[in-house]
């Protein structure tokens, strides 16, 4: 939960709500302007604003090098592969099913195993879906 009191946002525009699925799997109502500003708390208050000090929840794969080259990821014992385009995700569709190199990862809620999509958190309240790897047998674990 983000709460950030803090005046001097009056002149703002008011931004409607939006809601953001987190890499924690819960989820998060934020306002986004026009511009592109996430904006937090009762005063709704930019994140620019703020400062790096104060971040949304969870570890996102944005930034990690396995992820901005494209690099597969092992889960369940088979690779699966960037699949489609990035989007958004409702947090009560989703349960935490792995993990790749400290991002965490999900599957569709009771979808059983192994997932046939696997979802990795970009950033708040982006998600890239990864699809095992077409013709390839399932990897050993190891």
């Amino acid at each position: 939960t983000v709460v950030v009191e803090r005046g001097g946002a009056r002149d703002r525009p008011a931004a409607p709500p939006v809601t953001l699925c987190l890499a924690t799997g819960v989820a998060v109502e934020v306002r986004v302007t026009a511009r592109g500003d996430t904006l937090v708390g009762r005063r709704a208050v930019s994140l620019r604003e703020l400062g790096p000090g104060i971040v949304l929840a969870g570890a996102y794969a944005g930034e990690r090098a396995w992820f901005t080259g494209d690099a597969p990821i092992d889960h369940d014992g088979r690779a699966y592969r960037k699949s489609g385009e990035e989007t958004g995700l409702e947090c009560g569709a989703i349960e935490r099913v792995g993990e790749h190199e400290g991002v965490p990862l999900f599957g569709g809620r009771g979808g059983g195993r192994p997932p046939a999509v696997v979802w990795v958190p970009v950033r708040p309240g982006i998600w890239q879906p990864y699809r095992p790897e077409a013709g390839g047998p399932p990897r050993e674990a190891g």
